[in-house]
């Protein structure tokens, strides 16, 4: 295994890139040489410095004149950009000093001066930060201040990612990344977007993630194409290509990079054109075409040595010896071939080193020395390997790279098991030595690979990743929606333009009509109407073209919109008046209105007190009674539901009596044909038989449940005892028949669901429930496999979907179990503080409804959590509390359970004695229930406190039979667990077998010690890897996502029934106060009508009191008729003129009694 000395094409082309990016107002230099016009540019900013007097001015020369060093010699840079800082500080630039910081982050990267580097690009984003937070502050603030700010943000972002994944930490690299993105989307430049579109490929390209690497490289190559960008095409192209390369790809691979080729020769520059010749020669090198191989990597060797990029040369010269150590390696049979190649590939790795240690590359020189020392390993000169190995080891320790740490331990430990298997026939005391070496080094590899792998950073970068789907989703939603409603918006408004033409053209015509018949005599009731309609049309039609901004402006409060109203048919009336006059001029005699009366009819006010206050109690609330109806069933059924009900109550605290009830039940529902009582008897029978650990027995008993239940259509009935027939696979440790069993259910509650949601069936809200617990249940039975499995990604997945339900119906104890779930999955991922958090979380809910069953399973789990973490007294309290409440439910599987846990306490204080006691008392328990899971825990615990106590055959016996078991159950975490304990076991009998001087014996054992470990770290990989803990990250973010729109929805909810009832309380008061203030009003017209008044203001008086009753009503009925105009012009103003003509004989009834009863008065007088 040999570590690759080429950087993908991005990282390579890294500083090249940036130089063509504009970063904080100005452009960098060019990467092909400092030609003569630099170095004039160079000396005028010498000139400026020496001769200007402007602090601001001088600083931003400097830091030109550090970029224009930064490419040839990084410490003058550094030094530039350290003036800088401090003129900077002195004059209390916040931007000049950011930038300082920025660009000398830029020089030691070049000097790969991570620390350094990382240190001043986070000193400059942190100060770029605040600026922006203090013009957002500041409302005077100009908008490009801002823009450049957030640019320059994104930027320092990305740099601050780069670093990260050269050092190899991804997910932090992810996490910068994404943060770049974020700003780069808000300011919607589209240059930065693909540019981290494409470092985010490189970073799944990294994990081995390529679908999700060649996703984004395809993103950012569309984009470019969009923009018509060339010179960045190259880099999307050369990515894509890597990709194809790093899957095995080739012929992909090679297309890319030609179409990559023309673009970068265009473009001439040569750093990037020998990085790309050089990945083609990979290529040919990695489908064994030596010599277009070699081609290629002369070529680029030639490019990099025309522009002095050293870094370059010495990455050529690593892969042209890479390439002879290929060569050497298919050479093994012709000794003198193999010698001369692999000479060569000593001769280019040495030279390519002498390089890294000129220019101080330490990683450069970390990788030659690992691989000269595969090189000498496979050459078979082992005392020069383990040198070289162990030097490479040492610069990786000094660097801090815990990958290539953990490369170089693996490799010795290699090494040191070649070098056991060669001495073995000569020396078994050696071989001993050697093999023990090994398990040392694979230890250290196993160590230090794991710490590579970070659980939290893998779970954070799936977090990162279900947050941007979900932030992408939501804003494509959000945008998709605003088209929508500017659509819907531009439709309603070009459908009202027309609607409000075609009625003001109506109204125009109903007025010429209204003039025309003027010429003929007409009855007073169609003079009046004649009058009244038109006008009221009008004044309708102005208020439907008005709605919008009368809402606006009253703030859809009643009152208000009354008084608008009412000002706009102030407006009305002189027109109402001078039509009136105009047609009683035409058509009538100078006959004056006769007197009707001198007091307004009771009747009439009682009449409209009645009417408005019909309408207005039609808005209250309304309130459905409940009806309940109940059937009461026959003697004997009932009989039989009873027997049942005790049955199941009887479970757990008294199993005898409760089989003694089902039984009864059983041939009481034979003997009445009773299926349901005959079903649920066998329910509760085999329900109690699992209770009891008769798990066999149990499965016969739902067997013959589900065929009664297959004669019946109750499918909710067959899915629950085919899980029930799951859960009792499960516990006798047969996971594929349960999770058949499990899926089955599932699929027939899901389909039923369907089927409900598809035909929109009336479900009453208990049936509801019923369907939703069911599922629910399967989804957590599903969840439980999973775990039990380590599938810890899926597990979760099925937890938090059935979680989700269960908070939705408001289940508690289905919650609480859930949580404990959880909780139990989380200790199994070693996240012992969220185990903890959960298990607190059910046993509050478990408190809450009284479930001790519930509180003794949670106990026992936060038992387990202290003993792994030696606080003995807490975990001893937990366990005997578990123990008690156990015993007193007779829940054997339980009691079992604290059995071994007080077990496993008591052999961690070395009591073990007592330990063997109750572990054994645990094992007998569980044997008996045929629990194989169970079996092989207690049996895995007991080899390993016997190999404490030094009682070797003992533990072998144990561990052999756990191990037995782990596999053929599939049990991932506890073939891990055992596996290690298995090879402490061999180890240390080999270790006394050495000491004894028996190193034939010593050397198997070691031997096979060594074996047994790396099984156990090949589980251990399997369980905890990037993939799982990014799939969990993104289980756990997508449930707190949904989780989020779920409770804001709630409270969405909860808030617009707030203001509902407080608008309904509002609305109803301000309609009580103005059918006060309309009753006043008629009472003052009927009372002035006791004086003399001119015509103008008996006209006046007769008409708005009925326009006030007559707008009252409309905003009364205003939300039924939005209701049923659905909005339009046209529906609102018909059913407003609708009402109008039904308010109408009201209206010329009492206005002819106001107006007689006035102009009488006046007429006396």
């Amino acid at each position: 295994m040999k570590k690759p000395d080429l950087k993908n094409t991005f990282a390579i082309i890294l500083f090249s890139w940036f130089s063509t990016l504009t970063i904080l107002g100005f452009p960098l230099p060019s990467n092909n040489g400092l030609s003569s016009q630099e170095t004039r540019t160079a000396d005028s900013l010498k000139k400026i410095i020496a001769f200007t007097n402007q602090d601001t001015t001088r600083i931003k020369t400097i830091l030109s004149l550090s970029k224009i060093y930064n490419r040839y010699n990084s410490d003058t840079a550094i030094y530039l950009c350290h003036q800088a800082k401090q003129l900077s500080a002195k004059i209390k630039d916040r931007n000049l000093f950011s930038n300082s910081f920025i660009l000398s982050g830029w020089a030691y990267y070049k000097q790969s001066n991570y620390p350094e580097a990382l240190s001043d690009f986070k000193n400059g984003l942190m100060i770029k930060e605040l600026m922006l937070k203090n013009f957002y502050k500041n409302e005077n603030t100009h908008k490009k201040e801002i823009l450049n700010t957030r640019n320059n943000i994104c930027n320092t972002l990305g740099y601050i990612g780069i670093i990260y994944d050269e050092q190899g930490d991804f997910t932090t690299a992810l996490h910068y990344y994404f943060r770049a993105l974020k700003i780069a989307e808000e300011i919607n430049d589209k240059e930065k977007i693909a540019d981290h579109f494409g470092l985010i490929g490189t970073i799944y390209m990294s994990l081995g993630n390529y679908p999700k690497s060649l996703e984004f490289s395809f993103k950012s190559l569309k984009l470019r194409e969009e923009l018509g960008n060339e010179n960045d095409l190259a880099m999307d192209l050369g990515n894509i290509g890597n990709n194809y390369a790093e899957q095995g790809n080739y012929d992909k691979a090679i297309e890319y990079y030609q179409k990559a080729l023309p673009i970068i020769e265009k473009q001439g520059d040569k750093n990037a054109l020998a990085t790309l010749l050089s990945n083609i020669g990979n290529v040919y090198d990695n489908q064994g075409n030596n010599a277009n191989a070699l081609e290629h990597h002369y070529k680029a060797i030639g490019y990099a040595k025309e522009t002095g990029n050293k870094g370059i040369i010495a990455a050529e010269l690593g892969n042209i010896a890479t390439t002879y150590y290929t060569m050497g390696r298919r050479s093994k049979e012709n000794f003198r071939e193999r010698d001369s190649l692999y000479n060569r590939a000593l001769e280019f790795y040495s030279e390519a080193l002498k390089i890294d240690e000129e220019i101080g590359r330490k990683r450069g020189m970390t990788i030659k020395f690992f691989n000269l020392g595969i090189l000498h390993l496979n050459w078979g000169k082992f005392i020069d390997a383990e040198m070289l190995l162990n030097k490479s080891l040492t610069l990786a320790e000094e660097i801090g790279s815990t990958d290539d740490i953990s490369t170089a331990h693996q490799n010795l430990s290699w090494l040191y098991d070649t070098l056991a298997f060669v001495s073995g026939s000569n020396s078994k005391k050696h071989s001993s030595e050697y093999l023990k070496l090994s398990i040392e080094h694979f230890s250290n590899f196993s160590d230090t690979k794991y710490a590579l792998f970070n659980e939290d950073k893998s779970r954070e970068m799936g977090r990162l990743e279900q947050k941007s789907v979900f932030d992408l989703a939501e804003l494509k939603r959000q945008q998709e929606e605003k088209e929508a409603a500017v659509a819907e918006a531009l439709a309603v408004g070009r459908r009202n333009k027309l609607e409000y033409s075609a009625i003001f053209i109506s109204i125009f015509l109903l007025f010429v009509l209204v003039f025309f018949l003027g010429r003929f005599k007409l009855p007073d009731w169609a003079i009046e109407l004649s009058v009244f309609l038109p006008v009221l049309i009008f004044f309708e039609f102005t208020l439907v073209l008005l709605d919008a901004q009368i809402e606006i402006l009253s703030g859809s409060k009643p009152m208000y919109k009354l008084f608008i109203n009412v000002l706009l048919a102030l407006f009305i009336f002189p027109l109402h008046h001078f039509i009136e006059k105009l047609f009683r001029k035409r058509l009538l005699s100078d006959t004056t209105i006769k007197s009707t009366g001198n007091v307004i009819s009771p009747i009439a006010f009682l009449f409209i007190f009645i009417f408005i206050s019909c309408l207005h109690s039609g808005f209250t609330d309304k309130k459905d009674s409940l009806v309940q109806i109940i059937n009461q069933s026959k003697k004997d059924t009932v009989q039989v539901d009873a027997l049942n009900t005790l049955s199941f109550e009887l479970n757990r605290s008294l199993p005898d009596s409760s089989i003694s009830l089902a039984e009864t039940a059983i041939k009481l529902s034979r003997k009445l044909n009773y299926k349901n009582g005959l079903i649920r008897a066998y329910n509760n029978l085999g329900g109690t038989y699992m209770t009891l650990g008769e798990y066999t027995r149990s499965v016969d008993v739902f067997e013959k449940s589900l065929r009664v239940a297959e004669s019946t259509t109750d499918v909710n009935l067959r899915a629950k005892i085919i899980g029930n027939i799951g859960i009792a696979y499960q516990n006798q440790g047969m996971a594929d028949k349960a999770l058949d069993y499990y899926f089955k259910a599932l699929k027939i509650k899901s389909d039923w669901m369907k089927h409900l949601r598809k035909t929109k069936a009336t479900v009453d809200s208990n049936e509801n429930r019923q369907n939703k617990n069911g599922l629910t249940s399967t989804l957590l039975n599903i969840g439980n496999v999973y775990n039990e499995r380590s599938n810890f990604p899926l597990a979760l997945k099925f937890y938090f979907s059935a979680l989700k339900i269960k908070t939705e119906i408001n289940d508690l104890k289905g919650m609480g179990i859930l949580f404990g779930n959880i909780a139990n999955l989380y200790y199994k991922m070693n996240n012992q503080d969220t185990a903890l958090h959960f298990y607190f979380k059910s046993i509050g809910i478990c408190n809450k409804i009284n479930d001790k069953s519930g509180l003794a399973a949670n106990y026992s789990n936060i038992a387990s959590i202290y003993s792994d973490r030696h606080e003995v007294q807490y975990a001893e309290e937990y366990c005997l509390k578990a123990l008690k409440i156990n015993e007193e439910t007779g829940n054997k599987n339980g009691v079992a359970r604290n059995l071994l846990n007080l077990g496993i306490i008591y052999s961690e204080q070395k009591m073990v004695k007592k330990a063997e006691d109750y572990l054994l008392r645990a094992l007998r328990m569980q044997e008996e229930m045929g629990d194989k899971r169970a079996v092989c825990i207690v049996q895995g615990h007991l080899g390993s406190l016997y190999t404490e106590a030094g009682n070797f055959p003992l533990a072998e016996n144990y561990l052999s039979k756990s191990l037995f078991l782990s596999y053929s159950l599939k049990l991932l975490d506890k073939t891990q667990l055992f596996e290690e304990k298995y090879s402490r076991l061999l180890w240390l009998n080999a270790d006394n077998s050495y000491h004894a001087g028996n190193y034939t014996v010593s050397s198997g054992l070691f031997k096979n010690s060594l074996e047994h470990f790396k099984k156990s770290i090949k589980a251990r990989d399997s369980i905890f890897n990037d993939e799982k803990e990014k799939e969990v990250g993104k289980t756990e973010a997508q449930y707190e996502l949904e989780m989020q729109k779920l409770q804001q929805r709630q409270k969405e909810k909860e808030a617009a029934v707030a203001v509902a009832l407080a608008l309904n309380r509002r609305n109803k008061l301000e309609y009580s106060g103005m059918f006060i203030g309309i009753f006043i009003l008629f009472s003052v017209i009927f009372f002035v009508g006791k004086f003399n008044l001119p015509v103008w203001a008996v006209e006046l008086s007769a008409f708005i009191p009925f326009l006030i009753l007559f707008e009252f009503i409309l905003v009364l009925l205003d939300p039924t008729i939005e209701k049923f105009s659905g909005g339009e012009p046209f529906f609102k103003l018909v059913i407003n003129v609708s009402l109008a003509v039904i308010i109408f004989p009201l209206h010329g009834f009492l206005e002819k009694r106001m107006k007689g009863r006035m102009l009488v008065t006046k007429s006396m007088k």
